[in-house]
């Protein structure tokens, strides 16, 4: 069975009818400010969490309380080595006084009876005879004098006997013969037209019996060092004869040069040793004899 036709019907088509305007336009706005407004948070969501960051400063971090930390000593540094053709520097010992261990003589008191025509107080450099005899004064004169000498140490005391004859004659002069002297002698300097002599008037200590130092004075006569007296070199020895020396015996003997005469002498308790022959007579006279 054939469904049945359709058949348009005829004249013209009427359109549709619209419908009215005013319900599209009010749900237009409604979708217009919900769609507004998510715009408006999208936005302030957007300002808040990217662009506000950009114009707040961060709070500046708080700094922690450290203290310094001390400041230790720097190393020394070690000394430069020398180069190896280098020596190092010289280290200069301590000096060592020379008169150390010497018991020098508070003050001087001369034997002359009759003062010498001057009185010269020498300081020794060093107690050796080579510093003795540099003081010393030597060669001729026109006018003859006799000079007293006193030797001292450079701390001001006297130089003792003792040391002075184991200057001249070490040999005779030994600890147990210098025992028997006083350590306060008188030295002496004769200077005249042939030079100048040298010599000592020693005396005994109070209480040494005389005899025994008498009978060793033999000794003197074989002593190799007598030259050792005189100031300047006396030459060749010659022979011991018996002299005397203001009245008193003598024994003497002569050297090369002229003028030495090498002599002693006992006056009372004093020994006298003398280089020169006037010289001892004067030196006597000076004493009292």
């Amino acid at each position: 069975m054939k469904p049945p036709s359709f058949t348009p019907a005829s004249g013209t088509a009427t359109p549709a009818p619209i419908p009215p305007p005013g319900n599209s336009a009010k749900g237009k706005k409604i979708f217009v400010v919900i769609l507004s407004a998510l715009v408006v948070l999208a936005l302030g969501a957007a300002g808040y969490f990217f662009v506000y960051p950009l114009f707040v400063s961060e709070p500046a971090p708080v700094a922690e309380d450290v203290s310094p930390a001390p400041t230790l000593p720097e190393p020394e540094s070690p000394a430069p080595e020398p180069p190896a053709d280098e020596s190092p520097p010289a280290v200069e010992a301590p000096s060592v006084d020379p008169f150390q261990g010497i018991s020098g003589i508070s003050s001087h008191r001369s034997l002359f009876r009759a003062p010498a025509d001057t009185a010269t107080e020498i300081i020794l450099a060093e107690p050796t005879l080579e510093a003795l005899k540099r003081a010393l004064p030597s060669g001729s004169v026109a006018t003859p004098s006799l000079a007293e000498i006193i030797f001292k140490m450079p701390s001001g005391s006297v130089f003792p006997f003792s040391r002075v004859a184991a200057l001249f004659a070490p040999t005779f002069f030994t600890a147990e013969r210098l025992a028997s002297f006083d350590e306060d002698a008188t030295y002496f300097l004769y200077a005249s037209s042939n030079g100048t002599w040298f010599g000592i008037a020693a005396p005994l200590k109070p209480g040494v019996p005389i005899g025994p130092v008498q009978d060793g004075m033999a000794a003197l006569q074989s002593d190799p060092d007598l030259a050792r007296f005189f100031i300047a070199n006396p030459g060749e020895r010659g022979v011991w004869a018996d002299g005397s020396v203001r009245n008193k015996p003598a024994s003497q003997v002569s050297f090369e040069a002229p003028g030495s005469t090498f002599s002693y002498t006992w006056l009372n308790r004093t020994l006298l040793l003398s280089t020169n022959l006037t010289a001892a007579e004067v030196a006597g006279e000076r004493l009292g004899f």
